[in-house]
């Protein structure tokens, strides 16, 4: 029987070993695990406010667009009625036929208003020679 006493004593001693070592092996993984989680939980929340602020930045690029798409609806609008102001203005073609057709009514002008002088002073001598008989 003494050797199972002895047996009995060796695997209690086996027992506490193996518990001992789980534990330890338990306190180290415990140690790293909370060491880990730190650190994650640090870059975490410093991408977290990152983010914060990413999102922040976005939301104020959002309302500067839509103030940008609200302008340019304006100018658009502007732009057509400048369109059909333009189409309502003369072409270049149609100014040079005006021109044409005023220079052409000054020379009938001019010539109407040397012929009226002729007759003028036409009729101006025939009454100074008709007074003098």
């Amino acid at each position: 029987m003494d050797w199972l006493v002895d047996g009995a004593l060796s695997w209690e001693k086996i027992l506490a070993f193996i518990v001992t070592l789980f534990g330890a092996i338990g306190a180290v993984v415990s140690w790293f695990w909370r060491k880990v989680s730190s650190r994650v939980s640090a870059g975490v929340t410093g991408v977290e406010k990152g983010q914060a602020a990413i999102m922040a930045r976005l939301k104020e690029v959002e309302k500067d667009v839509e103030a940008v798409q609200s302008d340019v609806g304006g100018l658009q609008t502007r732009m057509s009625d400048v369109e059909k102001s333009l189409s309502n203005l003369a072409t270049s073609r149609e100014v040079a036929a005006v021109d044409r057709q005023i220079a052409g009514l000054t020379a009938q002008v001019n010539a109407q208003s040397t012929t009226m002088r002729m007759l003028y002073e036409a009729a101006m001598r025939a009454d100074s020679s008709g007074g003098k008989k």
